[in-house]
Order: C-alpha cells, then structure tokens, then sequence
C-alpha cells in the first residue's frame, strides 16, 4: 500500500481510509465498481462518473474531469488548481451516496465498528470529525437528510455513535456555475 502525506483535519482522509478498507473486503466490487488494472500503484475502480486510485480520484464533470492528488491533497480542473473547498463540494454528493449504501448494505453502526476494529492512524482519527462534519453539510445542502456517518473521536477514544439513517443524495453540480 502507497504511503501518503495527510492533513488530520481533511475529511478525505478519512474517506480514502474508508474507501481502502471497502476494496479490500469487497465492497465496492459488490456496489458496481468495476476494477481495472492501473499503470502504477493499486487498481483502479470506477463507478459512473467516479474512478478511485490509491493516489486520489477522477469524477467526471460537464465541462471536464475534477481530479483529487492524494499525495498533495489539492484539487485540478482542466489543469487549473480549484480550492479544496470547491472540489470537496463536487465530491460530497458521491460520497454521500457510498456511505448511504455501505450503511445499507452493513449496518449502521458499520463504520464506528471499523474504527474500533483497525484502529486507524492518527491522521485519520484526526480527520475522523472533519469527514462527518462534512458529509452532514452535504446533508444540509441536501435537504438536511445527511446523518452522522462516523463514529465521534473524543480524547482519542472512539465514542458509540450511530447513523441515523440511509439517506439518498442529489448531485451538487447542475451543469452551471460549474467549476
């Protein structure tokens, strides 16, 4: 596995921790990814718009694809660097559609259990409250149906926590104002 440089507070910390765990046991594979073999590093695995790697992603969008470097933690459009506030933006609705299907498919206490299972390093602990805190304002800009998705991380325990429910995503992108 590629080591990387990562900033604790930066939800996609957590969220590339997560999405690792999910291809090593099946997960996305069993929601449709389809793998395909990469010139470097792992496989790629790609859903609609959507294509995860080890070193970041691609999702696809009108006008051209937003690219996410891991390694740098930054975003790119058409080779232009776009905030990482707005990139996040464009990825939340993604995610959040993943995360309802993991918590359909495993439960809602599924992510808290992997937590307290894996114990993740700190940068993903770290990270750990950014991520919920950023796919509940997806959930805010979505019509507030956003749970909680991870488990709370006080004083370096991890705290129970539960989802409270499946949720269904709208995407973030219309088409205009994009990027």
């Amino acid at each position: 596995m590629a080591r990387f440089h990562t900033l604790r507070r930066c939800p996609l910390t957590a969220q590339f921790w997560f999405l690792g765990l999910d291809a090593r046991q099946g997960d996305l594979t069993l929601r449709g990814f389809r793998k395909s073999p990469s010139p470097q590093g792992s496989s790629l695995y790609t859903l609609g718009a959507l294509t995860l790697h080890s070193a970041g992603l691609t999702l696809d969008l009108p006008g051209g694809a937003l690219h996410f470097n891991r390694r740098t933690q930054t975003f790119t459009h058409c080779g232009r660097t776009v905030p990482p506030p707005q990139g996040r933006l464009h990825l939340r609705a993604v995610l959040a559609d993943h995360e309802a299907w993991i918590a359909a498919r495993n439960g809602e206490r599924y992510r808290t259990d992997l937590v307290q299972v894996h114990r993740p390093p700190r940068p993903v602990v770290g990270a750990l409250e950014p991520w919920r805190a950023y796919l509940r304002a997806g959930g805010e800009s979505l019509g507030g149906a956003c749970p909680a998705l991870v488990p709370v991380v006080a004083g370096g325990q991890v705290a129970d926590a539960s989802l409270a429910g499946v949720f269904r995503a709208q995407p973030v992108f219309s088409g205009a104002g994009m990027l």
